[in-house]
């Protein structure tokens, strides 16, 4: 039940066409200056930009790794199956042929035989890489196949100890591959000369015949002129002569 104070408070105020609205006594809140409360949204192109983000982040973590794994095999030494100890490694190494074919052998197989005789059967196979490319050099195409099959077999064993031997494998097939065209090219040649000494045969034998018949129509052409000069033509008129005088002779 309200008090006749608050109901007359209330009648007077519906009187004077006036609203009534609470008020505090307490001053309003408000921001900081230069502060801005902005609520945390996530949108598609925050979630791109922190995708881009982890991704660039795992990028430089690969490419760290990668350079590090190349540092090491930079830092790998080739160990070789023997200690070089002869002075003609010099001399062999600064040969023409390793400044254009540069190799770098490993010559692993090498373990296999006694250590005592390793280094001088890598030099012997220095020294054979390069007579062997002497010797193709000197191919002639009448060269057998089995030679050139030979080559190749000694540079299949030289790749076997890490030698690089692509270039001269490369030109030994296409050497093969010359000598075998030239085999069919010689078959088909052997082919067409049967077949044109076949056609001389025929174009001898004709022309036999045709000087027989030649000499057979001299012959004839000879007998021809005997017979328009023989005397049987006179002969006959004599003949005809003789019958009209016999048969108009008076009795």
């Amino acid at each position: 039940m309200e008090s006749p104070l608050t109901q007359g408070l209330v009648d007077e105020i519906g009187d004077s066409g006036s609203t009534f609205s609470p008020v505090s006594n307490s001053p309003p809140l408000s921001p900081s200056p230069g502060v801005t409360a902005t609520p945390l949204v996530e949108t598609p192109e925050n979630g791109t930009r922190e995708d881009n983000n982890r991704k660039r982040k795992r990028d430089q973590n690969l490419s760290s790794v990668d350079t590090v794994e190349e540092t090491e095999e930079k830092d790998i030494t080739m160990v070789l199956p023997f200690e070089k100890k002869l002075p003609i490694w010099k001399t062999v190494e600064s040969m023409e042929v390793f400044k254009k074919f540069p190799q770098s052998p490993h010559f692993t197989p090498l373990l296999e035989i006694r250590e005592d005789a390793r280094e001088m059967s890598a030099v012997g196979m220095l020294l054979t890489f390069s007579g062997l490319l002497e010797e193709v050099k000197s191919l002639k195409l009448n060269n057998p196949i089995s030679s050139l099959n030979s080559l190749r077999d000694s540079f299949a064993e030289l790749e076997k100890h890490g030698f690089d031997v692509k270039v001269p494998m490369l030109r030994i097939s296409k050497l093969l591959s010359l000598i075998d065209r030239q085999a069919k090219k010689m078959e088909e040649l052997e082919v067409t000369e049967k077949v044109t000494a076949e056609k001389e045969s025929i174009k001898v034998e004709n022309e036999r015949k045709i000087l027989e018949l030649q000499k057979l129509n001299e012959e004839i052409d000879k007998e021809i002129a005997q017979s328009k000069s023989s005397t049987i033509g006179q002969q006959l008129e004599d003949v005809k002569l003789q019958f009209h005088k016999t048969a108009s002779a008076p009795w």
